[in-house]
């Protein structure tokens, strides 16, 4: 249930988890600037960085909404809207997860 929340807040901006990122480099770290920061080096970086964790995010959402849907229907007692193939997008599902995704997480915290 948390996987939800985790998705919606990355689908939307990649901050919102409500902890303190750890201050660390990676080999796989992408330098993501704040909105207000202008400069054009790290533009293209950035806009590759957010496309890809767009892409990882959606192909994860897709992944959970195929084997879990049923389930996550279930326990959060709503009913996803689905495409005419019978997708569920992460955009149209957010105003129905939102609120129980948040709670879950709130829990965890």
């Amino acid at each position: 249930m948390l996987v939800q929340h985790c998705l919606l807040c990355l689908h939307s901006s990649v901050e919102g988890f409500g902890l303190e990122a750890e201050a660390r480099m990676t080999t796989w770290h992408i330098m993501m600037p704040a909105e207000n920061e202008t400069d054009s080096t790290h533009s293209h970086d950035v806009s590759e960085g957010r496309q890809l964790l767009l892409k990882a995010v959606n192909r994860v959402w897709t992944e959970l909404m195929h084997s879990k849907r049923q389930m996550l229907e279930d326990i959060f007692k709503v009913s996803l809207p689905c495409n005419d193939r019978g997708h569920v997008d992460i955009s149209t599902a957010r105003p129905a997860l939102e609120e129980p995704a948040l709670k879950s997480w709130q829990n965890h915290l």
